[in-house]
């Protein structure tokens, strides 16, 4: 292992139930999470869906307390470290980012709109994960200026 630094925290592009579970599975291993709602709402819808996605990730953290399988005070401690912002309140989070997951519906519009957005505000060595099922990662690696970086974590 190299001498880098470990990544403590995790971006994840798209706040649906992919990404919801994602972050949830990040926090509760001990990273901070900014899950980014991607798409376009206003104030009021911007604050419920924030809401909602919360409210569904502590669902499921009381699922998982329920069945024992963490304790209430691990829960806590997880969904603590989850902060679900919209595409402007991610830029400062984006900027120092060692990985960014792409977590958004498996529509080649919507990834290529994904990949533009994150390559306009991740700097070039950040690492852009994808969760696709649907496109071979090679598609995703020529819609971006540094394909190197592209890979698929599904």
């Amino acid at each position: 292992m190299s001498g880098a630094d470990p990544i403590r925290e995790v971006q994840i592009l798209g706040a649906g139930r992919m990404g919801q579970g994602m972050a949830l599975a990040f926090a509760y291993a001990g990273l901070g999470i900014t899950l980014i709602d991607f798409k376009t709402r206003d104030a009021d819808a911007r604050a419920a869906f924030a809401a909602a996605a919360c409210g569904e990730i502590a669902r499921q953290m009381r699922t998982l307390v329920s069945l024992a399988r963490i304790t209430d005070a691990q829960a806590e401690e997880a969904l603590a470290r989850i902060v679900v912002v919209d595409r402007e309140g991610a830029r400062a989070a984006l900027g120092g980012s060692a990985i960014v997951f792409e977590a958004v519906p498996e529509v080649i519009e919507a990834k290529q709109a994904a990949f533009d957005w994150l390559c306009e505000h991740v700097d070039a060595m950040t690492l852009i994960a994808s969760t696709t099922s649907t496109f071979l990662v090679t598609e995703l690696q020529r819609i971006v200026a540094h394909p190197e970086r592209v890979l698929n974590a599904h």
